[in-house]
This record gives structure tokens, sequence and C-alpha cells, in this order.
């Protein structure tokens, strides 16, 4: 993942959990209509065998950068 502060910070205790997870939730329409009321904006929802994947929409406004001219990034 990106790390724009080059600290290995970015995500430091934050992850996204699931609030929901029943069959009856599974398809692609039922869970982007449940992740709209719950106030995101989710674009791809998919569970397989192996897990499960989550897309969204973040507004670019939401992210932070270093104030900084030249910026030099990591990677994790």
């Amino acid at each position: 993942k990106a790390d724009p502060f080059k600290d290995a910070e970015l995500g430091y205790r934050k992850r996204l959990g699931m609030l929901f997870l029943n069959p009856s939730m599974r398809t692609r329409i039922s869970t982007q209509i449940a992740a709209k009321n719950l106030g995101m904006d989710a674009i791809v929802f998919n569970v397989g065998q192996d897990g499960w994947t989550l897309e969204m929409k973040i507004p670019y406004a939401a992210l932070r950068f270093p104030d900084k001219e030249e910026q030099v990034w990591g990677l994790n």
C-alpha cells in the first residue's frame, strides 16, 4: 500500500470491518444498497471461497498528504 508520509503508520490501528455478512446479502446489488444505507459508496463487493473483497470510493479530499513541495512516499 502507498505510504505518503513514509512512516509506516498509514492504516495503523485502522481497519475496515464488516458490519453484516449473511447469505441473503452476498449478492453484489443487495450489498451495495446496504452499504449506501450505511453511508459507504461501495463499488464492488465480492464474496468467494477464499474470502471477500470490497472496493469503494474515497473522496480525494479525505486523503492526507504531507504539506511539502517534494513528496517522497514509501510502499508497505
